[in-house]
């Protein structure tokens, strides 16, 4: 891998590599651009429904570009969206990815929501999840618990 000779910008690319892998894994894709999407998608959907402030506080977790693609086209005026329930939740994701992939939002939504647990941690994911309705917040439990099995094997 090549570098760009400035070592804390090496490290956050090796991390976001890192972090688009997990993704990568708990999917079980190979098509390394449709990972990114998803993820994007995922991130973009998860930061509209959220309150500007917890938004920072997630993002202060997150290596630089991955901070980016969380960042990337945000418009903090009307946040959050009124996202009440899991499904319209799976909807707004399914639209902005792709609709003639035949993926459900569900599985971008738990693939994404396991590793932020992984990689950002459950104090900072469990304040994140306060903050969602209750049908929401299944999704974080969920997630949380997946990861935790899977790392007691």
């Amino acid at each position: 891998m090549s570098s760009t000779k400035v070592r804390s910008l090496d490290r956050s690319i090796q991390s976001s590599i890192k972090w688009l892998k997990d993704v990568q894994d708990e999917l079980k894709w190979t098509d390394e651009e449709r990972v990114y999407s998803a993820t994007k998608v995922m991130l973009h959907t998860l930061r509209d429904r959220m309150i500007v402030d917890e938004t920072f506080e997630l993002a202060a977790q997150m290596p630089l570009l991955i901070k980016g693609i969380f960042f990337d086209g945000y418009d903090p005026s009307g946040k959050p969206l009124e996202i009440r329930s899991r499904e319209k939740f799976f909807d707004i994701i399914q639209e902005r990815f792709d609709k003639a992939s035949g993926l459900d939002g569900e599985t971008i939504t738990r693939a994404v929501l396991k590793i932020l647990y992984k990689r950002v941690g459950a104090g900072e994911m469990d304040d994140v999840m306060s903050s969602m309705p209750d049908d929401i917040q299944g999704l974080f439990i969920a997630a949380k618990k997946s990861l935790e099995e899977s790392q007691s094997k």
